[in-house]
């Protein structure tokens, strides 16, 4: 007989569907949809090499890079397999969308190395478009809200313009892109946030960081229709999770150790990361107005990482190695109870916990 508390756990096991990759050899990687509360499993990707899912806002399709004869490409599937095709391109080389807010666009990186650029998708016309006024070395493009921009680059004093008037032209009336661009200073290459826009591109400026200097940034993270952005830096000499909102700016995760992969949770208060200040690489949890950190998965014999809320906030997915092997957990945000959602012996790894509809 089980015990009352594992009882209670089972009872409110999460439902939805998430989605992941599953891995039959390096070459076979293939995006499946498993509903958690079945653990049935239906393939929708091509599986060849199939990158990291992303949902529609509305959960109905999955957008994700995956290999062709002629380079990569992006694919868009509806959740249950029964609709999928490959976007046009004009370049054989196409990776990492992001939905925009209001599911009608992908944005993505088009080309290799220095030469990626990104583009934007109408997949309604089946157009794309370059955005970023011909900037090259941009990766990692992710949407963010008009009123985000205007707090980044703008000001509330009514005596001074709030923002360029040539970025709000752009901005299409609604959204931005937020991106990593790389640039090459005194022969190192490093990275930066960059505002994107259809026309052209802007650097973040300098108050929206912890201090003045040359720092590298990564994973920037705007927030579902709110004023607020977190990413990593290396300002204080290792990487930290920093939070900037209209009240400022302020290290979250605040360790000697590596913090890095910021993911909000549904309504915005809680963002989950990985850290490595148990000494493996772990999963973790803080709040942007305490900047309390707890733990949701963490082991000294095993790797946790690649976390996913699921849309309630009450449970995140993530991905663990502790039977040799990556395959995909979930647990209560309190990390008192995880399970195995996959048991794939060749590995799982990239969970994407389905949104509401």
């Amino acid at each position: 007989m089980l015990p009352i508390f594992a009882t209670f756990l089972l009872a409110v096991s999460p439902a939805g569907q998430i989605a992941y990759v599953s891995e039959a050899t390096t070459a076979q990687r293939c995006v499946v949809v498993m509903d958690v509360a079945s653990r049935s499993v239906t393939r929708v990707g091509p599986g060849k090499r199939d990158g990291a899912p992303r949902w529609s806002p509305n959960g109905e399709w999955l957008a994700f890079d995956t290999e062709r004869a002629s380079g990569s490409a992006i694919y868009l599937v509806r959740w249950d397999g029964s609709e999928g095709r490959y976007l046009r391109h004009a370049q054989p080389v196409n990776r990492d969308p992001s939905w925009s807010p209001d599911g009608l666009k992908l944005a993505f990186v088009s080309g290799a190395g220095p030469e990626r650029q990104i583009v934007v998708y109408e997949i309604a016309t089946n157009r794309e478009s370059r955005w970023g006024g011909g900037r090259r070395g941009l990766m990692a493009p992710r949407w963010m809200a008009r009123g985000l921009v205007v707090s980044l680059l703008g000001s509330e004093d009514k005596n001074r313009s709030v923002v360029s008037p040539i970025i709000l032209e752009n901005l299409n009336q609604s959204v931005g892109l937020v991106a990593i661009g790389l640039t090459e200073e005194e022969g190192k290459i490093t990275s930066n946030l960059v505002l994107v826009t259809a026309t052209e591109s802007v650097a973040f400026p300098e108050r929206v960081f912890p201090s003045p200097g040359n720092y590298a940034e990564w994973n920037a993270t705007p927030a579902r229709r709110d004023y607020a952005i977190a990413f990593e830096s290396d300002d204080g000499g290792d990487r930290e999770i920093f939070l900037y909102s209209r009240k400022g700016i302020w290290d979250l995760s605040n360790h000697r150790a590596a913090d890095w992969n910021p993911v909000w949770a549904p309504g915005n208060s809680w963002l989950a990361f990985e850290s490595f200040r148990s000494g493996r690489r772990g999963v973790y949890r803080v709040h942007r107005e305490a900047a309390t950190v707890y733990p949701v998965a963490v082991s000294e014999r095993a790797s946790n990482w690649w976390p996913s809320w699921s849309p309630d906030g009450d449970w995140l997915a993530f991905v663990s190695d502790r039977t040799g092997v990556p395959n995909v957990y979930i647990t209560d945000v309190a990390g008192e109870h995880a399970e195995a959602l996959t048991k794939v012996s060749t590995g799982a790894v990239a969970p994407a916990w389905r949104p509401r509809r």
